[in-house]
């Protein structure tokens, strides 16, 4: 890769994702990078600093993609030439992507507040509200 593009934003990001030859999340902090679920969605190699809130999580401890230290310029240097030199990135498998989706996200957040637990069921959608089916 001897060029780089930046987009600006993009509604359907998607479709650049799925070409791009690296995603790299160099935050300090983040809330919740959801950029980097569909990174991961995309098949995108990914490279991320470690302070974005969730990304050990979501890149399953670097499993799915390279964690460097926040503010190391030279750790992400290298991070991002290794990456392009040795091309391919372990894909990422749907069933783990499932752990992050509406349903599982819900279930949590239902366990959390003392609910019943996950829900057995998927959801379903009606008028805009999600239940039970």
């Amino acid at each position: 890769a001897d060029r780089l593009w930046l987009a600006g934003y993009q509604k359907i990001p998607m479709a650049f994702l799925r070409h791009a030859s690296l995603f790299v999340l160099s935050s300090r902090w983040e809330g919740a990078p959801n950029v980097l679920l569909e990174a991961l969605a995309s098949g995108a190699p990914i490279i991320s600093t470690e302070a974005a809130c969730g990304a050990r999580e979501i890149l399953a401890n670097g499993h799915y993609g390279r964690l460097v230290r926040a503010g190391d310029a030279a750790m992400m240097a290298d991070a991002i030439l290794d990456r392009l030199q040795s091309g391919a990135a372990e894909p990422c498998r749907a069933a783990w992507l499932q752990h992050f989706s509406v349903d599982a996200m819900l279930a949590s957040y239902v366990a959390a507040i003392g609910g019943h637990g996950p829900h057995p069921e998927p959801l379903q959608e009606a008028n805009g509200i999600r239940r039970a089916a």
